[in-house]
C-alpha cells in the first residue's frame, strides 16, 4: 500500500510538470531573486522583480511572486541562477531530495523503531507535502536540516550550536515562534545566543555581497505583506495551519481567537520543553506547534514534520501506543494527500496534528508540577 501511494504521487507529479508550462513553478521566485542579487533594490520592488522574472523564464508572465523572502535567499541562489531555468531547477530538485534522504536515514539509525528500513524510506517518499514540495520547486527541507543539525546538537547537550541551527530557520521566519517560547520558559540562553549568533552571520553576508539595501528593502515591504498574508495563499485547500480553522469563523472573531489559539500552543510549547520527557519529543513537540501556529503555510511547508513524526513513534514505542500512533500517521497522510476542505470545509489534516500534539502534552509527566509553577531550570547545559 505504501508503495502504491509513493508511485501514484510521483505520477501525478510527473503529470502536472507534464502539464504546467514551468515545472517547479515555485522555483522561478528564488530563482530569480539570484540573478539580482547585486540589484537588490529590484528584488523587492514588485515591478521591477516581476520585469526580470519574465526576461530570465518568459513563460512565467502570467505568474506573479510577492517579494517576501529575506535576501539571504538571494545569495544562496546566486551560483544557480547562472545555470539555464530548466537545469538550475533541476539540480536544485535533486539537492533537495539527495539531502531529504540523507536527513531522513540519518534519524531513523539514531533511532530504535520497529519498522523496517524500507518501509520507512517508501513512507517518506510518499510524504505528500515532500511530494508537494517537490512538484512545486520549494525548499522546506532547508528548514528540515536545520531541525536535523538542532536535534543532534540538543541531543549532545550542545545548545549554543542548537541554537545555531535553529538560527537557519530565518530563510522563513514563522516557523521561529516556538523556539522564542522555548528560550523564555527554559531559560535556554546559550541556545538564544546561537540562534543570534547564526542570524548575524547570514546578515553579515548579505551585507558584503549586497549591501544595505537588501534590508531596507525588505523592511519596506513589510507592511503590505502584513496587511495581505491571505494574498499568499493562492488556495485555501492547501492551507494546514490553525488559521485554517480560524477561517471558518466571523470575521471580527477570526483574529482574536487565532492569537488566543497560538498563545495556547506556544504556553505548551514552554510547558512541554520544561519537562522530563526526551529531547526528540520536546523538539518535536515545538516543530509540530510551528507548524500549526504560522500565519502563513502551505502543504509543501508540513514537510517539516517528517522528523518529528519519526522522532514521535520512537516515544509512542516506548509508550505501548505504536497502534494509536500509527494509525494518527496515516490518517495524516490520508488528510494531506487530497484537498479535503473543498469538500468539508474544514481542514482535517490540521485536526490530525491537534490530536498528536494532545497525546504528546498528556504524556508529560510533570504537567501538574509545572502548572503550579515549580522554578524552571534549563534541561541542556552544554
Amino acid at each position: 500500500m505504501v508503495f502504491a501511494l509513493a508511485l501514484s504521487l510521483w505520477a501525478m507529479t510527473v503529470m502536472v510538470w507534464a502539464r504546467a508550462p514551468i515545472p517547479c513553478g515555485d522555483f522561478v521566485c528564488p530563482y530569480t531573486m539570484g540573478s539580482l542579487v547585486h540589484h537588490p533594490e529590484r528584488i523587492y520592488n514588485a515591478d521591477a522583480f516581476h520585469a526580470a522574472q519574465i526576461a530570465l523564464v518568459p513563460a512565467s508572465a502570467s505568474l506573479f511572486y510577492p517579494p517576501v523572502y529575506p535576501p539571504q535567499l538571494a545569495v544562496m541562489m546566486a551560483p544557480l541562477s547562472r545555470l539555464p531555468f530548466g537545469m538550475a531547477a533541476t539540480v536544485w530538485s535533486l539537492i533537495m531530495v539527495g539531502l531529504y534522504a540523507l536527513i531522513i536515514w540519518g534519524t531513523y539509525r539514531s533511532l530504535d523503531l520497529r519498522v523496517d528500513a524500507v518501509i520507512v524510506a517508501l513512507l517518506a517518499a510518499a510524504f505528500p507535502p515532500f511530494v508537494a514540495m517537490v512538484q512545486y520547486g520549494q525548499n522546506t527541507v532547508l528548514l528540515v536540516g536545520a531541525c536535523f543539525l538542532a536535534w543532534r546538537a540538543l541531543e549532545a547537550e550542545r545548545s549554543l550550536l542548537a541554537g545555531a541551527a535553529l538560527g537557519l530557520l530565518a530563510i522563513k521566519p514563522q516557523f521561529g515562534l516556538p523556539f522564542a517560547a522555548i528560550v523564555l520558559a527554559g531559560r535556554e540562553w546559550r541556545m538564544f545566543v546561537g540562534g543570534a549568533c547564526s542570524i548575524a552571520a547570514q546578515a553579515t553576508i548579505v551585507l558584503l555581497v549586497m549591501g544595505p539595501r537588501a534590508f531596507t528593502g525588505l523592511i519596506a515591504t513589510l507592511p503590505d505583506t502584513l496587511a495581505n498574508v491571505d494574498a499568499l495563499e493562492w488556495t485555501a485547500e492547501r492551507v494546514h495551519s490553525l488559521r485554517s480553522l480560524t477561517r471558518l469563523l466571523p470575521d471580527a472573531l477570526q483574529m482574536p481567537v487565532w492569537i488566543a489559539a497560538v498563545g495556547i500552543l506556544l504556553i505548551t510549547v514552554g510547558l512541554v520543553w520544561r519537562s522530563s520527557v526526551p529531547v526528540r519529543v520536546r523538539l518535536g513537540f515545538a516543530v509540530l506547534a510551528g507548524v500549526l501556529v504560522s500565519p502563513h503555510l502551505i502543504t509543501y511547508d508540513v514537510t517539516l514534520l517528517a522528523l518529528p513524526l519519526l522522532w514521535l513513534a520512537d516515544w509512542a514505542k516506548g509508550r505501548g501506543t505504536e497502534r494509536e500512533y500509527g494509525t494518527a500517521v496515516g490518517w495524516l497522510f490520508v488528510t494531506l494527500a487530497l484537498p479535503w476542505s473543498a469538500l468539508v470545509h474544514v481542514q482535517p489534516s490540521v485536526l490530525v496534528m491537534l490530536w498528536i500534539a494532545h497525546q504528546v502534552w498528556r504524556s508529560v509527566p510533570s504537567n501538574k508540577e509545572l502548572s503550579e509553577h515549580v522554578p524552571a531550570q534549563s534541561t541542556l547545559t552544554g
